[in-house]
Protein backbone atom coordinates (compact mmCIF):
# COMPACT_ATOMS: atom_id res chain seq x y z
CA UNK A 1 0.00 0.00 0.00
CA UNK A 2 1.29 3.47 -0.86
CA UNK A 3 1.25 6.42 1.49
CA UNK A 4 1.74 10.12 0.93
CA UNK A 5 3.62 11.66 3.83
CA UNK A 6 2.86 15.30 4.69
CA UNK A 7 5.73 17.77 4.63
CA UNK A 8 6.89 19.11 7.96
CA UNK A 9 7.41 22.85 8.00
CA UNK A 10 10.93 23.71 9.08
CA UNK A 11 11.84 27.21 10.18
CA UNK A 12 14.81 28.47 8.21
CA UNK A 13 17.56 30.22 10.10
CA UNK A 14 19.43 32.98 8.34
CA UNK A 15 22.72 34.55 9.36
CA UNK A 16 23.48 38.25 9.07
CA UNK A 17 27.11 37.49 8.32
CA UNK A 18 28.54 35.61 5.34
CA UNK A 19 29.48 31.96 5.70
CA UNK A 20 31.88 29.81 3.76
CA UNK A 21 30.70 26.57 2.20
CA UNK A 22 32.60 24.65 4.88
CA UNK A 23 31.08 26.50 7.82
CA UNK A 24 27.58 26.23 6.35
CA UNK A 25 28.00 22.47 5.92
CA UNK A 26 29.28 22.18 9.50
CA UNK A 27 26.24 24.08 10.76
CA UNK A 28 23.75 21.86 8.95
CA UNK A 29 25.53 18.69 10.04
CA UNK A 30 25.39 19.90 13.64
CA UNK A 31 21.68 20.64 13.27
CA UNK A 32 21.02 17.24 11.65
CA UNK A 33 22.88 15.45 14.46
CA UNK A 34 20.19 16.65 16.87
CA UNK A 35 17.34 15.94 14.45
CA UNK A 36 16.35 12.36 13.62
CA UNK A 37 14.66 12.61 10.24
CA UNK A 38 13.38 9.04 10.55
CA UNK A 39 11.16 10.10 13.45
CA UNK A 40 9.69 13.11 11.67
CA UNK A 41 7.68 13.34 8.47
CA UNK A 42 10.09 15.73 6.80
CA UNK A 43 10.18 14.10 3.40
CA UNK A 44 7.31 13.62 0.97
CA UNK A 45 6.94 10.60 -1.26
CA UNK A 46 5.49 7.14 -1.70
CA UNK A 47 6.32 3.90 0.01
CA UNK A 48 8.85 2.01 -2.10
CA UNK A 49 7.96 -1.58 -2.91
CA UNK A 50 10.52 -3.63 -4.83
CA UNK A 51 8.74 -5.07 -7.86
CA UNK A 52 11.79 -7.18 -8.72
CA UNK A 53 13.02 -8.64 -5.41
CA UNK A 54 16.77 -8.63 -5.03
CA UNK A 55 16.67 -12.27 -3.90
CA UNK A 56 16.76 -13.09 -7.59
CA UNK A 57 20.16 -11.45 -8.10
CA UNK A 58 22.98 -13.67 -9.30
CA UNK A 59 25.65 -11.62 -7.55
CA UNK A 60 26.09 -8.46 -5.51
CA UNK A 61 26.99 -6.31 -8.51
CA UNK A 62 23.86 -7.34 -10.42
CA UNK A 63 21.32 -4.82 -9.16
CA UNK A 64 19.33 -1.85 -10.39
CA UNK A 65 21.07 0.79 -8.28
CA UNK A 66 23.89 3.27 -8.81
CA UNK A 67 27.10 1.86 -7.37
CA UNK A 68 26.03 -0.93 -5.05
CA UNK A 69 22.89 -2.56 -3.68
CA UNK A 70 23.06 -1.32 -0.09
CA UNK A 71 22.12 2.07 1.32
CA UNK A 72 24.99 4.57 1.55
CA UNK A 73 25.46 7.83 3.39
CA UNK A 74 24.59 10.70 1.07
CA UNK A 75 23.71 14.36 0.76
CA UNK A 76 20.52 15.79 -0.70
CA UNK A 77 18.87 19.16 -1.26
CA UNK A 78 15.17 18.60 -0.72
CA UNK A 79 12.69 21.50 -0.93
CA UNK A 80 15.75 23.80 -1.05
CA UNK A 81 16.90 22.46 2.33
CA UNK A 82 20.22 20.56 2.59
CA UNK A 83 20.41 17.27 4.50
CA UNK A 84 23.63 15.40 5.24
CA UNK A 85 24.49 11.78 6.03
CA UNK A 86 21.15 10.32 4.94
CA UNK A 87 20.88 6.59 4.21
CA UNK A 88 19.93 6.60 0.55
CA UNK A 89 20.44 5.00 -2.85
CA UNK A 90 19.60 5.78 -6.48
CA UNK A 91 17.37 3.37 -8.43
CA UNK A 92 18.51 3.53 -12.07
CA UNK A 93 15.72 1.31 -13.37
CA UNK A 94 13.02 3.74 -12.20
CA UNK A 95 15.15 6.91 -11.99
CA UNK A 96 14.23 7.64 -8.38
CA UNK A 97 15.97 8.41 -5.09
CA UNK A 98 15.22 6.08 -2.18
CA UNK A 99 15.55 6.89 1.49
CA UNK A 100 15.96 4.37 4.30
CA UNK A 101 12.97 5.75 6.16
CA UNK A 102 11.76 3.38 8.85
CA UNK A 103 8.52 4.67 10.37
CA UNK A 104 5.16 3.37 11.52
CA UNK A 105 3.86 3.49 7.95
CA UNK A 106 6.74 2.51 5.71
CA UNK A 107 10.30 1.17 5.53
CA UNK A 108 11.66 2.76 2.36
CA UNK A 109 10.55 6.05 0.86
CA UNK A 110 10.62 6.96 -2.82
CA UNK A 111 11.19 10.71 -2.79
CA UNK A 112 9.10 13.01 -4.97
CA UNK A 113 11.55 13.89 -7.78
CA UNK A 114 10.28 17.44 -8.25
CA UNK A 115 11.32 18.24 -4.65
CA UNK A 116 14.89 16.99 -5.16
CA UNK A 117 17.18 19.55 -6.82
CA UNK A 118 20.42 17.62 -6.30
CA UNK A 119 21.98 14.79 -4.34
CA UNK A 120 25.40 13.26 -3.85
CA UNK A 121 26.44 9.62 -3.45
CA UNK A 122 30.07 8.48 -3.10
CA UNK A 123 31.13 12.07 -3.86
CA UNK A 124 29.33 11.86 -7.20
CA UNK A 125 26.93 14.74 -7.72
CA UNK A 126 23.56 14.35 -9.45
CA UNK A 127 21.35 17.28 -10.41
CA UNK A 128 17.79 17.52 -11.66
CA UNK A 129 17.84 19.37 -14.96
CA UNK A 130 14.98 21.28 -16.54
CA UNK A 131 13.35 19.27 -19.30
CA UNK A 132 13.92 20.38 -22.88
CA UNK A 133 13.25 18.99 -26.38
CA UNK A 134 16.84 17.70 -26.62
CA UNK A 135 16.54 15.86 -23.29
CA UNK A 136 12.96 14.63 -23.59
CA UNK A 137 13.74 11.15 -24.93
CA UNK A 138 15.98 10.27 -21.96
CA UNK A 139 14.64 12.67 -19.31
CA UNK A 140 12.49 10.33 -17.15
CA UNK A 141 12.58 12.04 -13.69
CA UNK A 142 15.37 14.36 -14.75
CA UNK A 143 18.38 13.21 -12.71
CA UNK A 144 21.79 13.54 -14.39
CA UNK A 145 25.28 13.05 -13.04
CA UNK A 146 27.32 16.24 -13.19
CA UNK A 147 30.53 15.13 -14.88
CA UNK A 148 32.01 18.59 -15.31
CA UNK A 149 30.56 22.03 -14.63
CA UNK A 150 32.28 24.80 -16.56
CA UNK A 151 31.73 28.40 -17.52
CA UNK A 152 30.83 27.70 -21.15
CA UNK A 153 30.88 23.91 -21.50
CA UNK A 154 29.43 21.37 -19.06
CA UNK A 155 29.05 17.59 -19.17
CA UNK A 156 26.12 15.59 -17.80
CA UNK A 157 25.70 11.83 -17.84
CA UNK A 158 22.35 10.07 -17.79
CA UNK A 159 22.66 6.73 -16.02
CA UNK A 160 20.01 4.09 -16.71
CA UNK A 161 19.57 0.37 -16.21
CA UNK A 162 17.24 -1.97 -18.01
CA UNK A 163 16.07 -5.40 -16.89
CA UNK A 164 16.27 -8.73 -18.68
CA UNK A 165 15.20 -12.17 -17.54
CA UNK A 166 17.76 -14.98 -17.50
CA UNK A 167 16.21 -18.48 -17.54
CA UNK A 168 19.43 -20.44 -18.05
CA UNK A 169 19.51 -21.76 -14.47
CA UNK A 170 15.95 -23.11 -14.60
CA UNK A 171 14.58 -20.12 -12.69
CA UNK A 172 13.86 -16.47 -13.41
CA UNK A 173 16.85 -14.27 -12.58
CA UNK A 174 16.68 -10.52 -13.13
CA UNK A 175 19.74 -9.22 -14.94
CA UNK A 176 20.32 -5.47 -14.93
CA UNK A 177 22.45 -3.78 -17.59
CA UNK A 178 23.77 -0.24 -17.21
CA UNK A 179 23.67 2.41 -19.95
CA UNK A 180 25.15 5.90 -20.07
CA UNK A 181 24.17 8.82 -22.28
CA UNK A 182 26.56 11.76 -22.49
CA UNK A 183 25.16 15.29 -22.73
CA UNK A 184 27.23 18.41 -23.42
CA UNK A 185 25.67 21.73 -22.45
CA UNK A 186 26.77 24.84 -24.33
CA UNK A 187 25.01 28.18 -24.82
CA UNK A 188 21.75 26.96 -23.23
CA UNK A 189 21.56 23.94 -25.56
CA UNK A 190 21.96 20.28 -24.60
CA UNK A 191 23.74 18.08 -27.15
CA UNK A 192 23.63 14.28 -26.95
CA UNK A 193 27.14 13.06 -27.71
CA UNK A 194 28.24 9.51 -28.42
CA UNK A 195 31.08 9.81 -30.89
CA UNK A 196 33.66 12.09 -32.47
CA UNK A 197 31.22 12.68 -35.32
CA UNK A 198 28.63 13.99 -32.85
CA UNK A 199 31.19 16.32 -31.25
CA UNK A 200 32.34 17.70 -34.61
CA UNK A 201 28.77 18.27 -35.75
CA UNK A 202 27.77 20.09 -32.56
CA UNK A 203 30.97 22.09 -32.12
CA UNK A 204 32.44 22.54 -35.60
CA UNK A 205 34.14 25.76 -34.48
CA UNK A 206 36.42 23.56 -32.34
CA UNK A 207 36.99 20.92 -35.02
CA UNK A 208 40.77 21.07 -34.96
CA UNK A 209 40.98 20.80 -31.18
CA UNK A 210 38.45 17.94 -31.05
CA UNK A 211 40.30 15.89 -33.68
CA UNK A 212 43.62 16.41 -31.91
CA UNK A 213 42.15 15.46 -28.54
CA UNK A 214 40.67 12.23 -29.92
CA UNK A 215 44.00 11.35 -31.53
CA UNK A 216 46.03 11.97 -28.36
CA UNK A 217 43.61 10.28 -25.94
CA UNK A 218 42.52 7.14 -27.78
CA UNK A 219 43.61 4.87 -24.91
CA UNK A 220 41.49 6.76 -22.40
CA UNK A 221 38.50 6.55 -24.75
CA UNK A 222 38.84 2.77 -24.92
CA UNK A 223 39.39 2.21 -21.20
CA UNK A 224 37.04 4.80 -19.66
CA UNK A 225 34.64 6.63 -21.95
CA UNK A 226 33.18 8.75 -19.15
CA UNK A 227 36.60 9.98 -18.06
CA UNK A 228 37.44 10.72 -21.69
CA UNK A 229 34.42 12.97 -22.12
CA UNK A 230 35.06 14.69 -18.78
CA UNK A 231 38.57 15.58 -19.94
CA UNK A 232 37.40 16.61 -23.41
CA UNK A 233 34.68 18.95 -22.16
CA UNK A 234 37.03 20.45 -19.58
CA UNK A 235 39.58 21.00 -22.35
CA UNK A 236 37.02 22.74 -24.57
CA UNK A 237 35.88 24.89 -21.67
CA UNK A 238 39.48 25.92 -21.00
CA UNK A 239 39.90 26.79 -24.68
CA UNK A 240 37.05 29.27 -24.36
CA UNK A 241 39.02 31.25 -21.82
CA UNK A 242 42.08 31.24 -24.09
CA UNK A 243 40.06 32.03 -27.21
CA UNK A 244 36.69 33.78 -27.01
CA UNK A 245 35.30 32.08 -30.15
CA UNK A 246 32.33 29.91 -29.16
Amino acid sequence: MKYCLPLLFLTSIYFSFSQTKSSTETYYKLFDSHFDYKNHEVFNGLEYVDVFPELSRTKETNNKFYGSFGFKKGFIIYDEQPYYDLEMKYDLLNDCVLLNYVSKKTNYLRLSPERVSQFKLKEHKFVRLQNSPSLHAIYENGFFKEGYKGGKFSLYIKYRKDRQEDLSEGMVVNVFKEHKTFIVHHKDVFHEIGSRKDMLKAFSFRGKEIRTFYKNNSRVLKSNKEQFFVRLVKYLDTMNYLNTDG
